[in-house]
């Protein structure tokens, strides 16, 4: 996460996420959205400021966040609002937005999971996004990252991280160096 400003995580399940992100103290004001309190939900810190507000209806105006993060969130959307809240998380980040979802989820998928995603959607729904793939055992992971004006000066920094641990992976087990280099081609063109 770019550090500083005005931050929204969008969809806050227990609460791990903004909770650390509270408690780093790398932002001068944090703010989350969730249409739902869950029985485990757990807010740490009295700097969180939380509004109970779907992301089809963010209760802000044009804007107000320097990094919004939604993760884990667009794949239970319904098809009505789907669209539209693309368009409000969009709408409320000036600077970086961090969006997550499930890649290529094995079927049938999760009951609560309202859509797939494959590469063809991600290319579509988010057309000027850095995309990263996490390929994780049982289910792979697909990070956008966004930013409202052109690139982000040097490069992104999810780019640059995930390459960074691409390059750090490759030193530290070079008998894979081979499999290795395949996910940083993948990173670096997106799929």
């Amino acid at each position: 996460l770019q550090p500083g400003g005005r931050f929204l995580d969008v969809g806050l399940g227990a609460g791990q996420f903004i909770n650390s992100v509270a408690a780093s103290g790398c932002f001068e004001a944090v703010h989350g959205a969730d249409p739902f309190r869950f029985a485990k939900y757990l807010e740490l810190s009295s700097s969180i400021d939380r509004a109970d507000a779907s992301v089809a209806e963010l209760p802000y105006p044009d804007d107000p966040f320097d990094v919004v993060t939604c993760m884990e969130v667009l794949e239970h959307v319904p098809d009505e609002i789907f669209e539209l809240g693309l368009s409000e998380l969009r709408r409320v980040c000036r600077g970086q937005l961090i969006t997550t979802v499930p890649f290529e989820e094995p079927e049938p998928i999760y009951s609560g999971h309202r859509r797939r995603f494959e590469s063809e959607d991600i290319l579509r729904v988010f057309p000027r996004a850095e995309r990263v793939l996490l390929d994780r055992p049982g289910m792979s992971w697909a990070v956008m990252e966004e930013w409202p004006v052109g690139p982000f000066p040097g490069g992104s920094p999810l780019r640059l991280a995930a390459v960074e641990a691409v390059l750090d992976a490759q030193r530290r087990y070079p008998e894979q160096a081979e499999s290795w280099s395949g996910r940083l081609r993948r990173s670096r063109t997106g799929r």
